[in-house]
């Protein structure tokens, strides 16, 4: 604690030395030598003196050093009065001359001396300090100088009292008020010595900035500088070409004059960074001025090339190019570069990246001055501006309308930075392109385009707002704010002025026929007149309208038409490009009497490249290709269609393919014509279309086909769309759209929707919308991406081909009302095709006989043997997995028909109805999908192909797979299995006849139902689990397999049944409840009479042992500290085999002894099963089941064998495990006798230990 408070103590005394107390020299007699004068010292807040008791040259020493005015220098010495009453704060000082300040000296304290005297004694330093500016005479960096060697005074600290001591001690009046002018430059400052001053507490105390001076720096940045009032700002103007010669100005209130200037003309040129003054010669309006320095500021683009009002701001300095680097660079020192330049006024000031040397930085203007060169700035050469000061000034800006079919319509462009950019059209008034228009002078009023009317360009976007308020005059007055960067949206606008004409050709051809002038909404027809019409205007007509050149020219009589003539008598050449640049003349007298006729070489036709679709294409004489998107429309598409007989409908594409040329940038409607081969036409010359060529789907191009490889009228149904053959999704084919397709493949009226067959195309598009309500080619057709269930269709003239027997036998044609021989001829390579489509390999034979009766027509017969067949199975008897050439089926397309056509192949009767399918697929096996029509008898005769399956793999169980059971012998609840291994309880009876019930008893061989035998209680209860089978009876059936249904029923009461031979099960009775205490005390007391048990059987053994011969004592063997320690060797492979009949026994090993047991039958095969089992064997009953007496009931079909029946899970099952013992003829009692004797103390029965 106490070396805390003595570290606070030391630190706060160093505080007060360093930030408190002062010494100085004063000399009233020349106060502006710093180091002269008697010593002041300031100390807590007061100014005092130093006595001179004891003073000698060591204290006049440590008084210059501290001072940082070098040596004392002999003198005589000198001495000076004080005022009355002053502090004298430091006496009888004894230094040693190495101390820094005063007070370091041993001195008996602060004003304690008591010093009698009332002069004190005045010293001098050998150093001589000065103060100048390093720049102008009144501006620039503070420099000191100490014997000539300079130094600067640095930023830290410097203040507006420092600056005015300055000014004040230059003579140059008060600092201007700016603290830190950074437009001033220093040369020296990086290189010089540098010092740091404080004068916050004696500022008003000294004579000398050195008086303040606190420490040498050598981390110092900046010099401080001042700009004083004195320092007159100067400028020549006057000459464009040169910054640095014309007539002398000085800036006064903001405002330049030519009179009143003070300074020195030694000094104009090189005040102005201008270089020395060459001359000057005075004149009447003032003073002209060449300086030896020439200087020009101008505007360069990226390529630092002369740009005209835009660019970076470069200054030409006695011929070479410097940047003005953008420091401070604002919209005042732009405004003054682009009214320097002739430019307006400045529309962008901002900045950009260089790699030049700057010549300035730091620039202030007022935004008055002649030249960006007499902007205050810090003129020097730098190595290198990080960036450069850019501008764009008003007269950079321009407009125009592009892409259009003349000068006064096209998309709107104004030029920006040197480059055309489009402009937005959000938020366009009528007012704007009024606007516009007139300042196009293409009228006084203009529309804005409609979307489409005009291509969109390549260029980029102006980036700013375009907002034209009333009073506007330029195009820089509509600029109002930057726009966003995100253009992918934007579209440009466009504009149609008032003045806006265009040539057309009335007439049957798209390149002959009057010639008229369309302006506005009249039109006109061009005077036959010779003053207007002759062979150059002809040719130019012909080229205006991109028609070639000209064949043959002409005129009509207007006299029978009496049509407008344009009031304009034109002369043209071969240097105009447009019949409205031609020279206007008066017209002559026969001005109105004829109307110019002409016939180009040339043609045009508008078509698409692929009939009824594909990309629009424009043939111009040799030259063909498409039009532009941009400027292509839903309206021109449907006319394209039109014109081409095509449909009246179009359609979207589902993609447009590229790489299609464009040649147009748009197409433009006359009034007078409908045909788009009669519409003005656009070239695109620049390559300026970016978004493709126009692409076109006509209805009438959509096609339709029903596929399939051996059928006819009948199959998947498939649309061609925009060049792809696309399937249908179901539910786009409704009723009238089926008759369509039917009738245009002659297949007579839509039957019904078929499901689609084989594999899913690779393409995930399908047709998903096809309305065709009075035929295809005004069908409504859409794509879509999204997955749906394809569909085929079955026309009504359907015919189906297959063979009798499935891969071979005579050719069967079926149709919806006949089946019989196919009387077609059949070749081998279409036999080959049969056996291909029927998955039969290929033909091995193919056999045809021909029957002719000469009242009858020939009959022909055809037979075909293909190499293969499928072979149909199933994984169990009767019951399964299906496969089919030992593939397994996907459900997907299977219904119960295809089941029963399974079990009736194999042999097993009907299918079961209802039976689930329950094995999943692997995710990237494919397998085989089934489809069948209702005459195909055998599996193998239906469709099927081989994909992907994402359902469930095809399970089926057939009739005669079917077996039954009770719960007890022969009766209780029923129980049936028809599917894998596991018995279903069934479903209460809905019917219960008597019929029904004998026939149930019979199956279970248990004679006739028994109906005077009453349930027990425990047959009463309901499961908790659902039942899954049911059983559905009529008259009709005479097997009651084949009443067996898969469906299930809620948790109930399974269907009870007793037969003669019932044999009932004790039941046990229920007494009370016995409590958890009796159980823990019965427990307890048979646990302590075992362990009496043992105790007195070992006290036994122990007293039995001791009777016989005692063995010496030895250690245990390894073998036995492992058998004691319950470590065992691990039993290696082919080490079980030596153990022969010393092993554990399986637990069906012991299950089978207690069945042996308990019966005299062999029944090693069947599994045991958790219910009863009947008296007597049945179709379906193999279980046994012990009853309470002991006795076992089972009865083998010896026709059948129940090895994949599984054990019902609800019976609880008794687990035992048998031991053997060990014993090999090497380890008897012989031999363990003999191993005691040789080991020594080992405790043998029966002896005594």
């Amino acid at each position: 604690m106490w070396f805390l408070v003595l570290l606070v103590c030391i630190t706060g005394s160093g505080q007060v030395v360093q930030g408190k107390n002062w010494v100085v020299l004063k000399n009233s007699d020349n106060p502006s030598d710093p180091c002269e004068g008697h010593v002041q010292i300031y100390h807590n807040m007061t100014w005092g003196y130093a006595g001179d008791s004891g003073w000698n040259d060591l204290t006049e020493e440590v008084v210059c050093r501290s001072t940082r005015c070098g040596k004392p220098l002999e003198q005589p010495p000198e001495h000076i009065q004080m005022p009355p009453g002053s502090k004298v704060w430091l006496n009888e000082m004894k230094c040693t001359g190495k101390e820094q300040h005063l007070w370091e000296c041993s001195l008996p304290g602060w004003g304690i001396s008591k010093y009698p005297k009332q002069t004190v004694r005045k010293i001098k330093c050998s150093d001589r300090i000065g103060i100048a500016l390093d720049g102008f005479r009144c501006a620039g960096a503070v420099q000191y100088s100490i014997n000539k060697t300079l130094g600067y005074f640095c930023s830290e600290k410097w203040g507006q009292a420092e600056a005015n001591r300055v000014c004040k001690s230059l003579g140059c009046g008060k600092s201007k008020g700016n603290s830190q002018p950074d437009w001033l430059a220093w040369k020296g400052f990086q290189s010089a010595k540098k010092a740091t001053i404080d004068c916050s507490s004696i500022e008003k105390d000294i004579d000398h900035l050195w008086q303040c001076v606190t420490e040498t720096s050598t981390t110092c940045k900046k010099p401080a500088l001042v700009e004083c009032e004195g320092h007159e700002k100067l400028q020549l103007s006057g000459d464009t070409s040169n910054a640095c010669s014309g007539m002398l100005e000085i800036e006064a209130n903001g405002k330049w004059e030519r009179n009143g200037i003070k300074t020195s003309p030694d000094v104009w040129c090189q005040q102005m960074n201008c270089g020395i003054k060459r001359n000057h010669t005075q004149k009447s309006n003032g003073t002209e001025v060449n300086c030896s320095d020439k200087v020009k500021v101008q505007l360069v683009d990226d390529s630092s090339k002369p740009s005209n009002c835009y660019g970076r701001v470069s200054i030409l300095l006695n011929g070479s190019d410097f940047s003005v680097c953008d420091t401070n660079w604002d919209s005042r020192a732009g405004e003054v570069v682009c009214r320097e330049l002739g430019c307006g006024k400045v529309i962008v000031a901002d900045k950009r990246t260089v790699t030049k040397p700057g010549i300035m930085d730091n620039v202030k203007c007022l935004g008055s001055e002649s030249s960006l060169w007499h902007c205050q700035a810090k003129h020097d050469k730098l190595p290198r501006c990080s960036s450069s000061a850019y501008v764009v000034c008003e007269k950079s800006l321009d407009v125009r309308l592009k892409d259009g079919p003349g000068k006064c319509a096209g998309r709107m462009e104004i030029q920006y930075q040197g480059a055309w950019r489009k402009v937005k059209n959000e938020g366009w008034t009528e007012s704007y392109s009024n606007f516009f228009c007139e300042q196009l002078k293409c009228g006084e009023k203009g529309r804005t385009a409609q979307a489409k009317e005009f291509s969109q360009g390549s260029s980029a976007f102006f980036p700013w707002k375009v907002q034209c308020e009333t009073g506007a005059s330029h195009i820089s007055d509509c600029i109002k704010g930057p726009l966003k960067q995100d253009q992918s949206e934007w579209e440009a606008v466009g504009l149609i002025c008032e003045d806006h004409k265009v040539v057309i050709l009335e007439g049957s051809a798209s390149c002959s026929g009057l010639v008229g002038i369309e302006h506005a909404s009249r039109t006109y027809w061009l005077s036959g007149s010779n003053t207007t019409w002759n062979a150059a205007t002809a040719e130019l007509v012909c080229q205006q309208r991109h028609c070639g050149g000209v064949t043959q020219f002409g005129v009509i009589s207007n006299s029978d038409m009496r049509r407008d003539v344009w009031n304009k008598s034109v002369t043209c050449s071969v240097n105009h490009t447009s019949l409205f640049e031609c020279d206007e003349n008066e017209a002559a007298p026969d001005h109105n009497e004829t109307i110019a006729n002409v016939t180009c070489s040339g043609h045009i036709a508008v078509k698409l490249s692929n009939g009824c679709w594909g990309h629009v294409n424009v043939s111009m004489g040799n030259q063909w290709g498409g039009v532009c998107t941009d400027a292509w429309g839903d309206a021109k598409s449907l006319r394209l269609c039109k014109d081409l007989g095509c449909g009246d409908k179009i359609l979207t594409p589902i993609s447009i393919p590229g790489g299609f040329p464009v040649i147009l940038n748009s197409l433009h409607d006359t009034k007078q014509e409908t045909k788009l081969s009669k519409c003005n036409i656009v070239k695109d010359e620049y390559n300026d279309c970016k978004k493709g060529a126009a692409y076109v789907i006509c209805s009438g191009s959509v096609q339709t086909r029903i596929t399939d490889a051996r059928d006819s009228c009948s199959g998947n149904v498939e649309v061609f769309y925009g060049g792809q053959w696309l399937p249908v999704c179901g539910n786009a084919l409704d009723s009238s759209t089926q008759d369509a397709i039917c009738q245009e493949q002659e297949c007579g009226q839509a039957d019904k929707k078929i499901p689609y067959v084989g594999p899913k195309p690779a393409n995930t598009l399908a047709i998903s919308e096809l309305s065709c309500p009075t035929g295809l080619k005004t069908c409504s057709v859409k794509s879509a991406q999204e997955r749906c269930t394809l569909s085929g269709l079955q026309c009504s003239n359907w015919s189906k081909t297959t063979l009798r027997d499935t891969c071979s036998g005579d050719v069967m044609l079926y149709t919806h009302d006949d089946s019989r021989h196919d009387p077609g001829i059949w070749t081998e390579g279409r036999a080959h095709s049969l056996c291909n489509s029927l998955n039969c390999g290929n033909m091995e034979t193919l056999w045809t006989n021909i029957k002719t009766n000469d009242s009858l027509p020939a009959l022909r017969k055809t037979v075909i043997k293909c190499d293969d067949k499928p072979n149909v199975t199933l994984s169990g008897t009767c019951r399964g997995v299906v496969k089919i050439s030992n593939i397994e089926v996907c459900s997907a397309t299977w219904t119960e028909d295809h089941s029963h056509k399974v079990c009736q192949q194999l042999g097993c009767s009907n299918a079961v109805a209802g039976v689930a399918h329950v094995n999943s697929p692997s995710p990237n096996a494919e397998y085989y999908h089934v489809t069948c029509d209702s005459f195909h008898s055998e599996i193998g005769q239906c469709k099927r192909h081989k994909d992907k399956c994402n359902e469930k793999l095809v399970s089926v169980s057939c009739v005669n797979s079917i077996k039954f059971n009770t719960t007890h012998k022969c009766g209780g609840w029923l129980q049936v299995n028809y599917q894998d291994k596991k018995w279903e309880y069934v479903c209460p009876f809905d019917n219960p006849q008597r019929a029904l019930m004998n026939m149930l008893c019979k199956a279970i061989n248990c004679g006739n139902y028994n109906e005077s035998i009453k349930s027990t209680s425990d047959l009463s209860k309901k499961l908790s689990k659902p039942l899954n089978a049911k059983i559905h009876y009529t008259e009709d059936y005479m097997n009651v397999s084949h009443c067996v249904l898969a469906q299930s029923c809620e948790k109930t009461t399974p269907a009870r049944i007793f037969c003669n031979g019932y044999v009932s099960p004790v039941e046990v009775q229920n007494g009370p409840p016995v409590s958890i205490v009796s159980i823990m005390l019965g427990v307890g007391f048979v646990l302590i009479l075992v362990i009496l048990a043992i105790i007195f059987v070992r006290i036994w053994f122990i007293k039995k042992r001791g009777s016989t011969v005692k063995y010496p004592l030895r250690m245990h063997s390894q073998h036995e500290m492992e058998f004691e320690s319950g470590e065992f060797e691990q039993i290696k492979d082919g080490e079980m085999e030596s153990f022969s009949h010393n092993r554990f026994r399986s637990e069906s090993e012991v299950i089978m002894e207690n069945r042996l047991s308990a019966s005299s039958l062999p029944y090693d095969d069947i599994d045991e099963v958790a219910q009863p089992l009947t008296a007597a064997g049945s179709s379906g009953g193999n279980n046994p089941h012990e009853e309470a007496d002991g006795a076992t009931y089972e009865v083998e079909d010896p026709h059948e064998s129940y090895d994949d029946i599984d054990a019902d899970p609800d019976v609880t099952q008794t687990r035992a495990e048998v031991h053997d013992g060990a014993h090999s003829e090497a380890e008897g009692p012989a031999a363990a006798c003999h191993q005691a004797q040789q080991d020594g103390d080992y405790l043998v029965p029966g002896q005594d230990g």
